[in-house]
């Protein structure tokens, strides 16, 4: 959009808007496209408003290329994302966005365009119009262009929606921004006007909540109340204002100005006379005192971590603090946010830099002492204590002053708490710590630094790598990545790794790290942990060592369980989190805990090197079996599932039998193998990174429990068969018939037909429907031996072989899918009933069928979307997503068949099958 050239075609547009005569894309508020003819389109997606939004940063019709968009997808994901799959999403956007509302995304090769205006492009425009007619000296007119210009803000910019992509973050902040800019422009006008005061004094209320202690809002609120009620209304107001100021411990020298100032004359505030002005004009900022030391290690920051302290040191609370443990990047975070302090002057006319951790002990003495020499206010250092108080206090209320302490923890003196404690505005303390501070905590606001995400990896190797080379290594690099993960992001430790390899050697170095204890490492990691680990007790290392066994966290009470249940738990567990050796998620009934990655590998080593803590492992591992036991095969109530998947749960389970097996537990194996298999299967986790039952035949075999291994290998048989992997089907056939051949008489009837129903689905998948057929007859001709969910399955399945082989079989085929629904509903067996349905539904599909029928079956298939989604079958959703697809085809829905093959194709992807692989099929 140009920008308006003069005031009537600012408000010839917002008419044009206020008509809804102007096709428009509005973003200040839920994401809504005015098509111009009285018709709106709402975008309730967020992969629509994002790139709705990337497209509105730019004047009409500029090009973005696709790689700046799908970099903000990308970002938006919150986690490593395949590019190619980006840049479908960004096509499927796209694609959303054009089919409601035609035409208003264009492309030119590889790049996008928004082709109609946005309210975001008008405001910004009528900003400077507002501007301009203000500073001519046309307050009415310019009163006009503001109040229809804040009358586009609906709610909150771009639907709420919480961005994680820097850029749309800006954006939404630049929104509020210039709202803000917004209500000023309009006081300044009510006042040059001398108009609607009580309007004005209404907005200048917003504007002081917000920034209380803006000069220039007093002066309007003054002005105001001067112009509205009189000089002496005006006065008493400005009276409550300094008294209110004062109980609260702050004193505002500018507001005794001002009521001196309007007390001899009557004049507009020098606030008015511009109306954007500057508080520290170019060249007349003064240069900010500091004794800021040079940097250490490293230079590498988080961004996000950034942002979280700029939102901490705006906060009423006098002490902000940033905990944790060593090596997480306090020091270089804070060292970095007052530099940009010092470069701009923002905030704070003086740093005061105090490290604590090393040199004579930090005192409230030597702190004010420095502040002297720092400050250049060698009065401060003179006198007796409490006239040097007095001083640094009047001092600190008159100038910005960032007091920052490193490593407050070796801080042993009580008046130094305090003083921070009362520490006047508009100065400030910033504390760094490695553990929270009693004396404090009521006093702060927690900057708390976790382990690094993983996508802070690369940019900070390649730093790292960028001032150190090391042949062979990039940032990229596998061995990178796992020594990323193994040091859980510390980038101390990581920094000195990296700095030994020119003179070790990789691989010589990485079998030292291997064996943390008594290496050099070691030495590296104590240091971190300091005086916090040297402290612990030996309760303490037991809840350690026990959390240390869930590295997804768990409840206080199974931790409480598995550490033994010491008789000082609430303080063990106060102390861990106090020195951030544990964090919780706060929950209030059963609150989750987990473990600090650096130290539960420290706790886990220490616990192997001294092997005394076996009953922590037998406690965790009994209660890991009871929790996969609670969920089990339950094809009658597959709602048990859904305790796996809270977050971390299954995760934690798999973290135990991966252990119990590589250190011998193996009836622990078998134990949590059956009980997690069938979550696997429903959840479509066919080919997981721990093959839960590939560990329990193994175990099994170890225990020589030959009925045990062999269910295990019928398991995987059965996902095999349906995934028509032949290799794999080979090797567990000859597994299976070796041991039929060696020793049938240990493996039960119910398991010998689960191994006929594996190997039928097998036979039937490869049209050897003939074999197929004598395996499910001889099953269903003997029920008794199977439990009920098993002969449902053995009838569908089998109906299913005779539909695909055709002819004459084809009833008998149906009949027993009946049959088996029938079933299903008796024994309330969902998963069942839902299969069955599908291939009903699929069946209906061959062929030419008719309109009616192609209808009716998509009624049908809409309605099973909230059992689908209660169930949480990947099978079923690939082969539904399957079926939609077919159902619009013929009904010649292009976009939405193309939209539920591709959704069926992905999930087929997942499941290691492919598409061709779903049943029952049309046979010729």
């Amino acid at each position: 959009m140009m920008e308006p050239e003069t005031a009537s075609d600012v408000v010839l547009s917002l008419g044009a808007l206020e008509r809804g005569d102007m096709e428009i894309l509005r973003l200040l508020g839920p994401v809504v496209i005015d098509l111009g003819n009285g018709k709106q389109v709402r975008y309730r997606g967020a992969l629509e408003a994002q790139i709705l939004a990337v497209l509105a940063r730019e004047p009409q019709r500029t090009l973005v290329t696709a790689d700046v968009l799908i970099e903000v997808l990308i970002e938006e994901s919150g986690k490593h994302r395949d590019p190619r799959k980006a840049r479908q999403s960004l096509h499927t956007g796209v694609h959303r966005i054009n089919q409601k509302a035609p035409g208003v995304i264009g492309s030119v090769g590889s790049s996008y365009q928004l082709r109609i205006n946005s309210d975001y492009e008008v405001v910004k425009a009528n900003r400077h119009a507002a501007a301009s007619l203000l500073e001519n000296e046309n307050p009415l007119k310019a009163l006009e262009v503001i109040d229809k210009t804040l009358e586009l803000w609906r709610g909150s910019p771009l639907g709420g929606v919480p961005f994680k992509a820097p850029v749309l973050r800006e954006m939404v902040e630049q929104i509020d921004r210039l709202q803000d800019e917004f209500r000023e422009l309009r006081v300044q006008a009510f006042l040059k006007a001398r108009t609607r005061l009580t309007e004005a004094l209404d907005d200048i209320d917003i504007l002081l909540g917000s920034d209380p202690f803006q000069d220039r809002f007093h002066e309007w609120r003054f002005y105001a109340m001067l112009n509205h009620r009189g000089k002496q209304p005006a006065l008493e107001v400005l009276a409550r204002s300094l008294d209110q100021y004062r109980e609260d411990g702050m004193e505002l020298d500018f507001l005794e100005d001002l009521r001196d100032r309007f007390d001899r004359e009557d004049v507009a505030p020098a606030s008015l006379v511009a109306t954007a002005p500057e508080e520290h004009p170019a060249g007349s900022r003064r240069h900010c005192l500091n004794n800021l030391p040079g940097a250490t290690y490293s230079e590498f920051i988080s961004t996000a971590e950034l942002d979280r302290l700029k939102s901490a040191i705006k906060q009423q609370r006098p002490i902000v603090a940033v905990i944790a443990i060593g090596g997480r990047g306090k020091r270089t975070l804070v060292h970095y946010f007052c530099r940009e302090i010092i470069k701009t002057r923002d905030h704070f006319d003086v740093v005061l830099w105090i490290s604590a951790k090393e040199g004579r002990p930090t005192t409230l003495m030597s702190v004010l002492d420095q502040l002297a020499i720092t400050a250049e206010q060698t009065h401060l250092a003179r006198g007796e204590e409490e006239g040097k108080l007095h001083e640094a206090r009047e001092f600190l209320q008159s100038q910005r002053v960032l007091v920052v302490i490193e490593g407050y923890d070796n801080v042993k003196d009580p008046s130094l708490d305090r003083w921070l404690t009362e520490l006047p505005h508009p100065s400030k303390a910033l504390i760094t710590t490695i553990a929270s501070q009693d004396s404090l905590v009521g006093y702060w606001v927690e900057v708390d630094l976790q382990a690094p995400s993983p996508e802070l990896r690369v940019p900070f190797f390649k730093q790292l790598l960028d001032a150190r080379p090391v042949a062979g290594l990039t940032p990229e690099s596998k061995v990178l990545e796992e020594l990323w993960n193994d040091w859980a992001g510390n980038y101390k430790i990581l920094e000195w790794i990296i700095g030994q390899l020119p003179g070790i050697g990789l691989q010589e170095l990485r079998s030292q790290l291997d064996g943390v204890a008594g290496s050099s490492v070691d030495v590296v990691l104590t240091k971190i942990l300091r005086t916090s680990w040297d402290e612990l007790t030996d309760d303490s290392r037991r809840v350690l060592l026990a959390l240390a066994c869930y590295p997804h966290g768990t409840a206080r009470s199974t931790l409480e369980r598995v550490a033994g249940a010491p008789a000082d738990f609430p303080q063990l567990l106060r102390h861990l989190h106090d020195v951030r050796f544990v964090k919780s998620d706060g929950g209030l009934d059963d609150p989750k805990f987990i473990a600090d990655p650096l130290v539960a590998r420290k706790v886990r080593e220490l616990a192997r090197r001294e092997d005394e803590e076996a009953p922590v492992y037998d406690r965790w591992l009994a209660e890991c079996c009871e929790a996969a036991e609670e969920v089990g095969f339950c094809p009658e109530d597959v709602s048990r599932l859904q305790k796996f998947d809270v977050p971390g749960v299954r995760e934690n389970l798999e973290c135990a039998i991966e252990w119990a097996f590589e250190h011998g537990r193996h009836r622990s194996v078998t134990c949590l193998g059956r009980g997690m298999r069938y979550y696997y299967y429903v959840r479509g986790l066919w080919s997981p990174k721990t093959d839960v039952n590939q560990l329990r035949a193994a175990a099994a075999r170890e225990l020589g429990d030959v009925q045990e291994e062999f269910d295990a290998l019928v398991y995987m048989l059965n996902i095999a068969a349906k995934q028509g992997n032949l290799k794999r089907v080979d090797t567990l056939l000859t597994e299976t018939d070796a041991i039929l051949s060696r020793d049938a008489s240990g493996v039960s009837a119910a398991s010998l037909a689960s191994y006929r129903h594996a190997k039928a689905l097998h036979l039937s998948g490869h049209s050897k429907f003939r074999e197929a057929e004598e395996l499910w007859r001889e099953n269903i001709e003997v029920p008794s031996v199977m439990s009920e969910a098993d002969f449902n399955a053995n009838l569908r399945w089998f109906g299913e072989c005779l539909i695909r082989r055709g002819g004459e079989h084809r009833a008998e085929g149906r009949a027993l899918l009946i049959r088996a629904r029938d079933h299903a509903e008796e024994h309330h067996f969902p998963r069942a009933l839902m299969l069955i349905n599908l291939w009903l539904a699929g069946l209906d599909l061959e062929g030419a069928p008719t309109p009616e029928v192609v209808e009716e079956t998509l009624r049908s298939l809409l309605s099973l979307r909230p059992d689908l989604e209660l169930l949480k079958d990947l099978k079923y959703e690939a082969d539904h997503h399957r079926l939609l697809a077919r159902c619009y085809q013929f009904q010649n829905s292009a976009d939405d068949a193309v939209e539920h093959f591709e959704k069926a194709n992905s999930l087929y992807e997942r499941l290691g099958m492919s598409p061709e692989q779903d049943a029952p099929r049309e046979m010729p």
